[in-house]
């Protein structure tokens, strides 16, 4: 007997589709309860010119359902070997089942969907556009905060949400939870290792984590590209959706990119190192240290990757063996713990920070952030004798030093810098009385 085959076709135009949050996003709901064996749906339409990508992902609101699901694409008149949809296990979704794929790209003129079996709840299948006004990312960078209490370590500056998300969807309100980290959680996105506009890609995977996943926001409080720009996801103190349930007292961390078999870029690992070192310092916790993390009752690192809560017995845990954040970004996760303890702005003997300077009235570094041209603005008291100036690397080497008779009128000190690599700076002044330390972040 032959295997029963129902297709049906719809003709569909992007330009006449429904705006869904902050992209011209099509939904497609599939019902395959009538069959008794395979089945598949067919969508023709043209994408957009110019598309960077499509994200698909797809849910059932029935999480009771076992089903597979695969994706074929029709190109140049041929279809392409079925892709299969992978079942989100990652993390709650109470209401339904998520299904997620990898993404297309390049020109195609259909796209056919495909179920194992006969289910009777549809399955919703949604194509997300990025919308061609999220662009350049590294160009609307901003600092978020002020430093507090005595961090020497600065946030980077980060593309805030406006910077990724072309509409207000994304930043509706919703009824955040608060908490306080005690540790740090490690995740990669297990896609998208290159692409030319990452901002839509956060703005990807926040549409997946909320339109399909069916979450309140974006699961990570902070994302990072492959070019080391630093995304704001639910940002700082607010309970993400990143760690198998075991979310109170965490920070979610997500490298884009998929880790498995491929090594992080130096630029994303050097800015997971200031967000780091900045998490840790602003915090009060040791970049070396473990305690014990009370949602999934085990003890881990302060740093620690998504896989360290695999072995959860709390009630708490969904966790089912996932990978995150991959092999490649795991192995290295001891040396980066050992690197953020070694930056010189977590080094700073915390009495240099009193506001009450023995022979400095005022001491300036402006602007801050910088692209490495900046100044630094000095007025001593009568009694500071000489001083020293010094510019060091995040890891302490001096890389500048000036020394002078200290005067009581204004010095200023301009520098141009742009030599220098990205990162976080330390500029030092010495005083016949004391040492005071003011940290820097140059940009690009």
């Amino acid at each position: 007997m032959k295997r029963l085959l129902f297709v049906f076709v719809v003709f569909l135009s992007l330009l006449s589709s429904s705006a869904f949050s902050q992209s011209n996003n099509q939904e497609f709901r599939v019902s395959f309860s009538k069959l008794l064996k395979a089945s598949s749906a067919e969508f023709v339409f043209q994408p957009p010119d110019g598309f960077s990508f499509i994200g698909i992902s797809a849910y059932c609101m029935d999480n009771t359902q076992d089903v597979t699901v695969h994706y074929r694409l029709k190109r140049m008149g041929s279809w392409t070997p079925w892709i299969a949809f992978w079942l989100f296990t990652d993390g709650d979704t109470p209401d339904r089942v998520s299904f997620e794929a990898p993404p297309v790209t390049g020109e195609f003129s259909a796209i056919q969907f495909k179920a194992s079996k006969s289910i009777n709840e549809e399955i919703v299948f949604r194509l997300f556009i990025p919308d061609p006004k999220i662009k350049n990312s590294a160009n609307c960078l901003e600092a978020i905060s002020d430093n507090p209490g005595e961090c020497s370590c600065l946030i980077p500056d980060v593309c805030r949400k406006e910077c990724w998300c072309s509409s207000d969807a994304c930043s509706e309100p919703y009824e955040a939870t608060l908490t306080e980290s005690t540790h740090i959680i490690i995740h990669h996105s297990a896609g998208h290792n290159s692409s030319d506009d990452y901002a839509a890609v956060v703005a990807y995977y926040w549409d997946l984590h909320v339109n399909t996943n069916g979450w309140d926001d974006i699961g990570y409080n902070w994302l990072i590209d492959p070019n080391g720009v630093i995304y704001e996801g639910r940002g700082d103190g607010v309970q993400g959706a990143h760690f198998s349930c075991m979310n109170w007292e965490t920070t979610g961390i997500c490298m884009i990119g998929n880790y498995v078999y491929a090594t992080p870029g130096e630029a994303s690992l050097q800015s997971l190192r200031n967000l780091l070192a900045w998490e840790v310092c602003s915090k009060d916790l040791d970049p070396l240290g473990s305690k014990f993390h009370s949602s999934s009752e085990l003890d881990l690192f302060i740093i620690s990757g998504h896989l360290d809560g695999n072995n959860s017995q709390s009630d708490h845990s969904c966790a089912k063996g996932t990978v995150c954040p991959g092999d490649q970004l795991y192995k290295l996760l001891p040396e980066i713990r050992t690197d953020v303890a070694s930056l010189a702005c977590m080094n700073i003997d915390s009495t240099a920070f009193e506001s009450d300077y023995i022979s400095i009235n005022q001491f300036l570094v402006f602007p801050n952030p910088c692209r490495g041209e900046f100044s630094i603005s000095l007025i001593f008291k009568e009694n500071a004798g000489h001083y020293c100036i010094e510019i060091l690397d995040a890891i302490g080497r001096i890389i500048y030093e000036k020394r002078g008779t200290a005067y009581k009128e204004d010095m200023l000190f301009p520098f141009d810098r742009r030599d220098l690599l990205p990162g976080q700076y330390l500029v030092k002044v010495t005083t016949d009385q004391e040492i005071v330390v003011k940290a820097i972040i140059l940009n690009r």
